[in-house]
């Protein structure tokens, strides 16, 4: 965790120039307001001990829905929450890129001590959460970023060797922001599902038989990326996606 926060705040300092000059991800007041929105449930449920991540979706999409039957944009809506989501449950250093959570709110709303976990693991929370936010980022244009913040995703991986269940958890987000920010249908179907999403089993799959631990030397010896046994589990995760009931 100590390489992770280092990795993101040698990013701050160069991002938060091009920030200041540009609106690179939507409005920064709305963001806010899902931030707000995450706080004040973590305030209702945050000291109950291990809790999914699903409640947090679950909340933010819920709110954007009602924003979406109000006349807003929905996949605005739906980017915005996920950014809230990044920042809070990812890292605050995420706001970076959008300035939109002041130092006196972030002192107010500490995740740090939580036990907020995906599949019962706060390691794939993260994962989840990193990977939708860079999708999100990738789609705003931001290429410059792309680079930095992809060493935050990779430092997640520690020294435990590569693990097919961190991949599942890489392509679940990538694949619900794919969702969340797709045309009105697929950001409507997502925010119609946001009660839902406090059941893991409907968003996220299954990481039963996913090797783990593999040392790189071993991955590497197999083919790595390019290998038949890594598109094999790729494929299972893959159908494992959507299969789920948010993707049908």
């Amino acid at each position: 965790m100590t390489g992770l926060r280092q990795a993101i705040d040698n990013t701050r300092g160069h991002i938060k120039e091009i920030r200041d000059e540009l609106t690179l991800l939507g409005d920064p007041e709305l963001v806010r307001l899902y931030y707000q929105t995450l706080c004040t449930l973590h305030q209702q449920i945050g000291g109950l001990g291990k809790v999914s991540m699903g409640y947090y979706l679950s909340s933010a999409f819920s709110l954007a829905e009602k924003r979406s039957l109000a006349g807003a944009k929905p996949d605005e809506e739906n980017v915005a929450a996920l950014l809230a989501l990044s920042i809070f449950l990812g890292s605050s250093s995420f706001d970076s890129v959008i300035g939109a959570i002041d130092k006196e709110t972030f002192q107010s709303c500490k995740v740090a001590g939580s036990r907020i976990v995906l599949a019962d693991r706060q390691d794939l929370r993260l994962h989840f959460i990193f990977s939708a936010a860079l999708k999100v980022i990738s789609d705003s244009g931001m290429s410059f970023a792309i680079g930095e913040f992809k060493e935050l995703l990779d430092s997640q991986q520690g020294g435990s060797g590569f693990s097919f269940a961190d991949l599942a958890a890489d392509r679940a987000g990538i694949r619900f922001a794919e969702l969340a920010t797709d045309d009105e249908r697929g950001a409507l179907r997502l925010q119609h599902m946001a009660s839902a999403l406090t059941a893991e089993e409907v968003f996220f799959p299954a990481i039963a038989a996913l090797p783990e631990g593999i040392p790189q030397q071993t991955f590497e010896a197999r083919g790595g990326i390019e290998s038949d046994y890594y598109r094999e589990y790729l494929s299972t995760i893959n159908a494992r996606l959507e299969s789920l009931p948010l993707y049908q």
